[in-house]
Protein backbone atom coordinates (compact mmCIF):
# COMPACT_ATOMS: atom_id res chain seq x y z
CA UNK A 1 0.00 0.00 0.00
CA UNK A 2 2.77 2.55 0.92
CA UNK A 3 4.50 1.66 -2.89
CA UNK A 4 1.29 2.91 -4.30
CA UNK A 5 0.73 5.58 -2.71
CA UNK A 6 4.35 6.78 -3.24
CA UNK A 7 4.24 5.96 -6.85
CA UNK A 8 1.04 7.66 -7.04
CA UNK A 9 2.76 10.99 -5.28
CA UNK A 10 5.41 10.41 -7.75
CA UNK A 11 3.97 10.48 -9.97
CA UNK A 12 1.26 13.66 -9.81
CA UNK A 13 4.75 15.24 -8.30
CA UNK A 14 6.61 14.61 -11.80
CA UNK A 15 3.25 15.14 -14.28
CA UNK A 16 3.05 18.70 -12.74
CA UNK A 17 6.58 19.93 -13.10
CA UNK A 18 6.45 17.80 -16.77
CA UNK A 19 3.62 20.60 -17.27
CA UNK A 20 5.61 23.39 -16.04
CA UNK A 21 8.95 22.51 -17.97
CA UNK A 22 6.92 21.86 -21.18
CA UNK A 23 5.35 25.84 -21.11
CA UNK A 24 7.66 27.47 -23.63
CA UNK A 25 7.79 31.24 -22.19
CA UNK A 26 10.62 32.13 -24.88
CA UNK A 27 11.46 32.77 -28.53
CA UNK A 28 14.32 30.26 -29.83
CA UNK A 29 16.25 32.75 -32.14
CA UNK A 30 18.90 31.04 -34.18
CA UNK A 31 20.78 31.66 -37.20
CA UNK A 32 23.90 31.86 -38.95
CA UNK A 33 26.63 35.03 -38.76
CA UNK A 34 28.64 34.68 -42.02
CA UNK A 35 30.86 36.33 -44.55
CA UNK A 36 30.25 36.11 -47.73
CA UNK A 37 28.87 31.86 -47.95
CA UNK A 38 31.71 31.46 -45.09
CA UNK A 39 30.77 31.50 -41.03
CA UNK A 40 32.30 33.52 -38.52
CA UNK A 41 33.43 32.12 -35.57
CA UNK A 42 33.99 33.82 -31.92
CA UNK A 43 31.31 36.87 -33.14
CA UNK A 44 30.57 38.27 -29.70
CA UNK A 45 26.52 38.44 -29.35
CA UNK A 46 25.39 41.11 -26.84
CA UNK A 47 21.68 40.62 -25.68
CA UNK A 48 20.41 43.92 -24.09
CA UNK A 49 16.79 43.21 -23.09
CA UNK A 50 14.41 46.21 -21.75
CA UNK A 51 13.78 43.61 -18.47
CA UNK A 52 17.12 42.37 -18.07
CA UNK A 53 19.38 43.15 -15.35
CA UNK A 54 22.32 43.55 -17.57
CA UNK A 55 23.32 42.38 -20.79
CA UNK A 56 24.15 38.65 -21.64
CA UNK A 57 27.21 37.94 -23.82
CA UNK A 58 27.63 34.56 -26.07
CA UNK A 59 29.93 33.60 -28.98
CA UNK A 60 29.03 32.43 -32.53
CA UNK A 61 29.84 28.71 -32.63
CA UNK A 62 32.59 27.70 -35.25
CA UNK A 63 30.45 27.42 -38.02
CA UNK A 64 28.92 30.73 -37.26
CA UNK A 65 25.82 29.80 -36.15
CA UNK A 66 24.52 30.73 -33.06
CA UNK A 67 21.53 30.08 -30.39
CA UNK A 68 19.76 32.13 -28.21
CA UNK A 69 16.37 31.81 -26.01
CA UNK A 70 14.34 34.86 -25.68
CA UNK A 71 11.85 35.55 -22.67
CA UNK A 72 8.57 36.42 -23.94
CA UNK A 73 7.10 39.90 -23.75
CA UNK A 74 10.17 41.85 -23.72
CA UNK A 75 12.19 44.43 -26.41
CA UNK A 76 16.01 43.44 -27.63
CA UNK A 77 18.50 45.17 -29.24
CA UNK A 78 21.03 42.27 -30.03
CA UNK A 79 24.47 43.63 -31.63
CA UNK A 80 26.59 41.09 -33.27
CA UNK A 81 30.24 42.39 -32.64
CA UNK A 82 33.91 40.97 -33.80
CA UNK A 83 37.19 43.27 -34.61
CA UNK A 84 37.89 43.69 -38.34
CA UNK A 85 34.39 43.86 -38.51
CA UNK A 86 31.52 46.48 -38.93
CA UNK A 87 28.93 46.08 -36.36
CA UNK A 88 25.63 45.14 -36.80
CA UNK A 89 22.29 45.14 -34.86
CA UNK A 90 18.88 43.89 -34.74
CA UNK A 91 16.26 44.69 -32.46
CA UNK A 92 13.60 41.92 -31.39
CA UNK A 93 10.14 42.82 -29.35
CA UNK A 94 9.17 39.29 -28.24
CA UNK A 95 5.98 40.89 -27.14
CA UNK A 96 2.78 38.96 -27.61
CA UNK A 97 -1.00 39.13 -26.36
CA UNK A 98 -1.84 36.79 -22.97
CA UNK A 99 -3.56 34.08 -25.06
CA UNK A 100 -0.27 33.07 -26.84
CA UNK A 101 1.85 33.18 -23.81
CA UNK A 102 1.78 29.52 -23.49
CA UNK A 103 2.08 29.49 -27.36
CA UNK A 104 4.79 26.81 -28.91
CA UNK A 105 6.46 28.96 -31.18
CA UNK A 106 8.49 27.42 -34.15
CA UNK A 107 12.20 28.82 -33.71
CA UNK A 108 13.26 32.34 -35.58
CA UNK A 109 15.72 31.92 -38.08
CA UNK A 110 17.97 34.81 -38.75
CA UNK A 111 21.24 34.60 -41.03
CA UNK A 112 22.80 37.74 -40.53
CA UNK A 113 26.28 38.91 -42.72
CA UNK A 114 29.63 40.65 -40.93
CA UNK A 115 30.89 42.98 -43.35
CA UNK A 116 35.02 43.68 -43.24
CA UNK A 117 36.14 47.21 -41.73
CA UNK A 118 37.93 48.07 -44.89
CA UNK A 119 34.67 47.50 -46.56
CA UNK A 120 32.04 50.15 -48.04
CA UNK A 121 29.08 50.46 -45.25
CA UNK A 122 25.57 50.43 -47.29
CA UNK A 123 23.81 50.81 -43.78
CA UNK A 124 24.05 52.45 -40.68
CA UNK A 125 26.21 50.53 -37.65
CA UNK A 126 24.66 52.42 -35.28
CA UNK A 127 20.77 51.49 -36.24
CA UNK A 128 19.06 48.24 -36.32
CA UNK A 129 19.52 46.33 -39.84
CA UNK A 130 16.18 44.62 -39.13
CA UNK A 131 13.16 44.55 -36.75
CA UNK A 132 11.78 41.55 -35.70
CA UNK A 133 8.04 41.44 -33.84
CA UNK A 134 5.38 39.11 -33.71
CA UNK A 135 2.49 39.47 -36.61
CA UNK A 136 -0.55 39.05 -35.60
CA UNK A 137 -1.70 38.76 -38.92
CA UNK A 138 0.42 36.00 -40.01
CA UNK A 139 0.54 34.50 -36.45
CA UNK A 140 3.82 34.27 -36.59
CA UNK A 141 7.30 36.15 -35.86
CA UNK A 142 8.67 38.01 -38.94
CA UNK A 143 10.86 40.72 -39.99
CA UNK A 144 9.05 44.61 -40.10
CA UNK A 145 8.62 44.33 -43.81
CA UNK A 146 8.28 48.07 -43.89
CA UNK A 147 11.26 49.00 -41.61
CA UNK A 148 13.49 46.52 -44.04
CA UNK A 149 12.04 49.10 -47.06
CA UNK A 150 13.03 52.28 -45.02
CA UNK A 151 16.35 51.38 -44.23
CA UNK A 152 17.15 50.22 -47.66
Amino acid sequence: MKNCLFLLIFSLINGVSFNSFSQNNFLQFTGKITEGIKGIAGVQIIVKGEKMKRPKKVFSFGDGTFNLQLQLNDDYLISYVKKKYHKKMVEISTKVEGKLQDEDFEPYKFNIALVKISDTLNYNPEKPVAKIRYCTKEEMFDYDKEYKNIIN
